[in-house]
């Protein structure tokens, strides 16, 4: 993370999903392809549930830039490639929803 700061100048946070054991780990991310196979066929999952804090924890960073005009840049690797996808998902989700209640009939996330 240090080495993308000095390239870029970019403000970087990281997050990183603690590992429980490869067994934990394997059901963890089974769980996050289910959900994301869920969602992709357009059925309404709940992600932001507490379950995965590393999931929540992006998504509340997602919505916390989106709601400040600015658009973060997200680099993920392994496991955080499918946690990414339901973190945006999640993020989006919200921030629509959010948006629609504020009478705003246009998605502040497409």
């Amino acid at each position: 993370m240090h080495a993308i700061t000095e390239q870029t100048c970019a403000r970087v946070i990281g997050i990183c999903n603690a590992t429980e054991g490869p067994a934990a780990d394997a059901v963890q991310t089974g769980q996050d392809h289910r959900l994301l196979k869920a969602a992709g066929a357009g059925k309404g999952v709940a992600t932001h549930d507490g379950r995965n804090k590393a999931v929540d924890a992006v998504s509340n960073f997602v919505i916390d830039e989106r709601l400040a005009g600015r658009t973060p840049e997200i680099r993920a690797h392994s496991q955080g490639g499918a946690m990414t996808s339901l973190e945006l998902y999640d993020a989006r989700n919200t921030l629509n929803i959010e948006s629609a209640g504020k009478g705003n009939p246009h998605p502040v996330f497409g």
